[in-house]
């Protein structure tokens, strides 16, 4: 069902203002050290460095809610916190858009993407996240947060979630964007 589901997702906005490259090696290191080194305060240095690209975004964009991509709570307890929720709690105070913690959950852990291969990586259980159906009523326009678009296959999963509890319209924010031969979800801001 996920695999149908990543051939017909268009999300309405999305968005990444660091391409995942050579280049920005001195950036995906800041990344890696929020991460594993487990230092979220460079998390406030990653959206500082973002800003130029991100303030254009958000002036355009009117969202209800962001929502960073959720952690199974073993994988919190074991990193220290979730990396998507501490950039989303950043561009939530910048930019004075609520931040939503409670609307989507991972009900099923799993591998870190980081260690699988690329195939592996396109393969996600659609049935990994769940989004909270009293809260999602709530909500017209939600703009997911990740910290690293690989493959689409988180993304797909989250969707699939929010879509399924009736939110109409839902952007996708990701810091960076690894850019793959094959990429299943059309994004349609880059």
């Amino acid at each position: 069902m996920l695999e149908q589901a990543k051939s017909n997702i268009a999300v309405s906005r999305a968005f990444a203002p660091f391409l995942n490259a050579g280049e920005n090696g001195g950036l995906i290191n800041v990344l890696y050290q929020l991460k594993y080194a487990k230092r979220p305060f460079l998390a406030q240095d990653l959206v500082a460095l973002a800003a130029p690209g991100l303030h254009p975004f958000f002036e355009q964009h009117q969202f209800d809610a962001l929502v960073p991509v959720p952690m199974h709570f073993t994988k919190v307890l074991q990193r220290g916190f979730n990396q998507s929720k501490v950039l989303a709690g950043e561009l939530s105070k910048q930019h004075n858009i609520p931040l939503e913690t409670q609307l989507l959950r991972q009900v099923k852990r799993k591998k870190s993407q980081a260690s699988k291969t690329r195939s592996e990586r396109q393969e996600l259980d659609s049935m990994i996240f769940q989004a909270n159906s009293k809260k999602a009523k709530r909500y017209k326009h939600v703009l997911l947060l990740d910290d690293v678009f690989t493959t689409g296959s988180t993304l797909a999963a989250c969707f699939e979630a929010l879509k399924t509890q009736g939110i109409p319209e839902i952007s996708y924010l990701t810091l960076f964007y690894t850019p793959l031969e094959s990429t299943s979800i059309r994004l349609l801001e880059l």
